[in-house]
């Protein structure tokens, strides 16, 4: 700064802003800034400025500028680095649902974790049935006409390395209860995919019965009714051959009290 400057003279500001002086008092300077645009340089309104310089302060400027620059530099070496830590992240976790889903069954429990699991097919394992429980249901007291009371549900692995699911549960059996077992289990999505499931069940359990031998199925009573009871169709020979199995049991039990009687009869006879 100089004391020699004039009306007139071009100064500048500590930021490089070009000026033209109107007067100085006081350690103070009244100055018009100039501005440029397409058409041309134009002097703005008067601005009190408190420090001129006849020259910009480039050395300060070059500085500041560095400065600036070295610290945009910083933060887009923190944002690089950032990134390749959600791509390395990304990689990982892509690597990981590709591993999952390779087994259908760690499918099953990575959906069951993100709670998508809502409904569980239950088939009894002696006997048949089919039972379709909401996943709410297992984590207190379920009552069901299949014997099933506290329910928890867990993935094992088999003795071929397969993980399967169980359901744990109290069975009651006369005064007591007792504990058992079903790895029968079918987790699903939703309560429509539960009843594709049971559905799907009890089609196989009639084709496999209805491939048999009259004298070699078991269980058809309880398939024909879990299956009115889930809307499917029935054959007619299957129906035919329960009704039929029902009657010979109960002529061979006809037959049998028969005998009873005439025994009965033969030893009052005898004491008369």
């Amino acid at each position: 700064m100089s004391n020699t400057l004039n009306r007139g003279d071009t100064v500048y500001n500590q930021h490089g802003q070009e000026a033209i002086l109107v007067a100085s008092s006081c350690g103070e300077h009244l100055v018009r800034p100039i501005f440029e645009d397409d058409d041309g340089s134009h002097e703005g309104d008067v601005e009190t400025w408190r420090t001129v310089f006849r020259t910009p302060p480039a050395p300060k400027l070059d500085a500041e500028t560095a400065a600036a620059e070295k610290r945009l530099h910083d933060l887009n070496v923190q944002v690089s680095a950032i990134r390749d830590q959600i791509n390395e992240f990304n990689k990982s976790e892509k690597d990981r649902l590709a591993r999952i889903k390779q087994h259908g069954a760690l499918e099953l429990l990575d959906r069951y974790l993100a709670g998508e699991i809502t409904h569980y097919v239950a088939v009894k394992e002696y006997g048949f049935g089919v039972e379709i429980i909401p996943v709410s249901d297992t984590l207190e007291s379920y009552p069901s006409n299949n014997g099933y009371g506290l329910l928890t549900l867990h993935p094992f692995m088999g003795w071929n390395k397969q993980i399967k699911w169980s359901i744990y549960y109290n069975k009651k059996w006369e005064s007591r209860y007792t504990n058992d077992r079903t790895e029968r289990v079918f987790p699903c999505c939703g309560e429509e995919d539960a009843k594709a499931k049971a559905v799907a069940i009890i089609l196989a359990e009639i084709a496999a019965q209805m491939a048999k031998d009259d004298k070699d199925r078991r269980n058809t009573s309880e398939l024909i009714k879990f299956a009115k009871a889930h809307g499917v169709e029935v054959p007619q020979e299957l129906i035919d051959s329960v009704a039929a199995a029902r009657v010979a049991m109960v002529e061979r039990e006809i037959a049998e009290k028969s005998k009873q009687i005439e025994a009965l009869k033969q030893q009052l006879a005898a004491t008369a």
